[in-house]
């Protein structure tokens, strides 16, 4: 609906291996991209998803001009966060540096189950990370993403267990890295894309 420019959509998230190459932009993630949440946004908390594209700057005066004349760009972040109300172990191991997950079968008299370890160890884990809305400035019924090549999650994560009605949450933090395999030097870090109209038959 016009005004298209205007979005109004909440996101979903999905994950893969670092390095994941991009789905096409008109095509349900598939293949090496798992949804994050069981039921994807229905999932997440009433705040969604966030995007920050994050600076640091300095600048510089000259003895001979009261005001500065140049600014020089020393940092920059690019972080989604999101808060996941979703407690099965899938999602749990995910958020503790992809633990990794035992399955007991059900049998007489023992219980099936899925456990695992919380110890996250020195290795992070790196992903490859898209989020996708289904809106476009450039018309209805069109996508458009954000791929970051390479994240880490650093959320700390804080399981509340209450009576008061309020779901546990568990709270990603995902941090883009330098791509060491980017097309370009202005991809290292993210890249966005916008469908301008449906693939021809």
């Amino acid at each position: 609906m016009q005004p298209y420019e205007i979005f109004l959509s909440p996101a979903q998230l999905y994950i893969a291996q670092e390095g994941e190459p991009a789905p096409a932009i008109d095509a349900v993630p598939a293949g090496n991209w798992v949804l994050l949440g069981t039921a994807g946004n229905r999932n997440q908390g009433e705040a969604g998803v966030t995007l920050s594209h994050n600076q640091t700057m300095v600048f510089h005066s000259t003895v001979g001009e009261i005001g500065d004349v140049k600014g020089f760009r020393t940092h920059e972040e690019d972080l989604v966060e999101v808060v996941m109300e979703d407690m099965s172990i899938e999602v749990y191991a995910k958020s503790l540096n992809m633990a990794g997950i035992r399955e007991v079968a059900a049998a007489s008299q023992v219980a099936g189950y899925k456990s695992m370890g919380g110890k996250m160890g020195f290795d992070v884990q790196t992903w490859a990370l898209l989020v996708r809305v289904p809106v476009s400035s450039y018309g209805d019924g069109l996508n458009s993403q954000w791929l970051y090549p390479k994240v880490v999650d650093f959320g700390n994560k804080k399981i509340v267990l209450d009576a008061k009605g309020t779901a546990v949450g568990l709270d990603f933090k995902f941090k883009a890295l330098a791509d060491p395999n980017a097309a370009s030097e202005a991809e290292r870090f993210f890249i966005f894309s916008e469908q301008t109209a449906m693939a021809l038959p």
